[in-house]
């Protein structure tokens, strides 16, 4: 939505940009925040970045649905996409907290 906002606005009008841009990431930290509101960091590994990790979900599980088949049980669809979050986990969880 951001960019279609962007497009409308003439090039030579810099405030509506900007103010287009502060309203984005304001609405990205909002989001994070609330992802990360029940989060225990204390089972992932020291090196793992808060916002890395979430993009990386993010992109795990828009790239699954984007290239899941038709036709599939919502369960299968389910099991399998698990599957992936849970090698997600095995990266990004401390080795006590992997069961």
């Amino acid at each position: 939505m951001f960019d279609f906002l962007a497009s409308t606005a003439g090039e030579d009008d810099c405030e509506a940009c900007s103010m287009l841009e502060n309203e984005q990431a304001n609405s990205v930290t909002i989001a994070q925040e609330s992802y990360f509101a029940h989060v225990n960091w204390a089972k992932l590994k020291p090196s793992v970045d808060r916002v890395m990790l979430m993009n990386l979900l993010d992109w795990v599980i828009e790239g699954y649905l984007r290239n899941t088949p038709s036709g599939r049980s919502t369960q299968d669809n389910i099991s399998e996409g698990l599957l992936y979050l849970n090698m997600v986990r095995e990266i990004v969880y401390r080795d006590e907290y992997l069961l």
